[in-house]
């Protein structure tokens, strides 16, 4: 057993080298058009993709595999942003619950076996689970499983500062002491730019990039491979950077303005 175990898991990652198992904006037509055909036949069996894909390019796609029973799991991964992000920033997000009742519908009507839906996050709030209760219930059928985990850091550290200058200085005066590497983090996109061209010009700071909801897929993948690979000493950003991505060695986070939420300051 143990055997046929190792042989069935060399064959998947094997066979998984072959295609894509991403849908996003960079793919090309020809991957776009391999998924789609690997979707209808039932091959693809996995596909991460966004929640805006899912409701405009891929959505005849979903509809027919659905139709066609060959649904099995809906997994929306961060399913807090679904009750955080509101209609100013991906409002996708907002759609998937409506997106999920339609599936489900048209699973009915064709009378085939129902897909599971698994709804992951972090940082679960009880407001956000009655939330999602509410919107992917009902409440009934919900099944609600959580690990909560208190991440011990070392250390935390706060300062108020009065004026704009005044915790500029500080901020930068906590980046000259503090370890490398490093997440600055800031909540609007002009703030990230602004910082960016501060630690580069005004600090010293060569080894240093930006990545905010703006940045392009093709950057987005040279700042992460460069992070991950200890190629940079920091990262300005707003929380658009950091989901999904696991580096066990980063030594410091700065929050330049106060977090929007508790959870976005936790992740």
């Amino acid at each position: 057993q143990e055997r046929q175990m190792k042989k069935y898991f060399s064959n998947f990652v094997t066979n998984t080298k072959t295609w894509p198992l991403a849908w996003y904006g960079g793919v090309s037509e020809e991957d776009r058009s391999e998924i789609r055909r690997r979707m209808h036949d039932g091959t693809q069996r996995i596909l991460f993709t966004s929640p805006e894909a899912l409701t405009t390019s891929l959505l005849r796609t979903v509809f027919e595999v659905a139709r066609n029973g060959m649904l099995r799991y809906l997994v929306i991964d961060e399913a807090h942003l679904i009750t955080k992000w509101g209609d100013e920033f991906r409002p996708a997000f907002q759609a998937l619950a409506g997106l999920r009742n339609s599936l489900l519908r048209k699973v009915a009507e064709e009378k085939v076996e129902p897909f599971r839906t698994l709804l992951l996050s972090a940082t679960f709030t009880p407001e956000t689970t009655d939330t999602l209760a509410n919107l992917f219930g009902p409440p009934s059928r919900v099944q609600m499983v959580a690990a909560v985990h208190l991440r011990p850091e070392p250390q935390y550290w706060f300062s108020r500062a009065i004026a704009s200058a005044e915790k500029q200085e500080q901020i930068l005066a906590a980046l000259r002491h503090a370890p490398r590497p490093f997440i600055l983090y800031v909540t609007k996109r002009e703030d990230a730019l602004a910082w960016k061209n501060i630690l580069r010009t005004h600090a010293g700071y060569q080894r240093v990039e930006r990545f905010d909801g703006a940045t392009p897929d093709q950057q987005r993948k040279e700042i992460i491979s460069a992070w991950i690979g200890n190629k940079l000493d920091g990262v300005v950003a707003t929380s658009a950077f950091g989901v999904g991505i696991d580096k066990g060695d980063v030594r410091t986070i700065i929050h330049a303005t106060i977090p929007e939420t508790l959870d976005r300051f936790y992740q």
